[in-house]
């Protein structure tokens, strides 16, 4: 059911929306540095397993919304996550692969 949150034993993943899509995808809000570093997601996300993440938003998009974009665009720093592990994703708007 969506929007759902996502609980594991006493943890609640955040305060965004997520919603399962399949056993193995979920779907959120877009976060922000802020709350990466507020709420520890590198590690519920490495609780969790989650490994890959894909980032649908585009540069520069909602610059005034929630705690707004940084210095790459978006409204985190997706350093924050390779540096910790997560593989980066394709971008979406490049050409296909196939």
């Amino acid at each position: 059911m969506c929007p759902v949150f996502f609980r594991h034993g006493k943890w609640q993943l955040s305060k965004n929306y997520i919603c399962r899509i399949t056993d193995e995808i979920l779907a959120t809000a877009r976060p922000s540095t802020e709350i990466i570093r507020k709420k520890n997601l590198i590690n519920v996300f490495k609780e969790f397993q989650i490994k890959t993440i894909i980032n649908m938003q585009i540069p520069g998009e909602h610059p005034h919304c929630g705690d707004g974009i940084n210095k790459t665009g978006f409204s985190y720093d997706p350093e924050i996550f390779m540096e910790a592990g997560c593989r980066p994703s394709l971008d979406l708007t490049q050409a296909k692969l196939s």
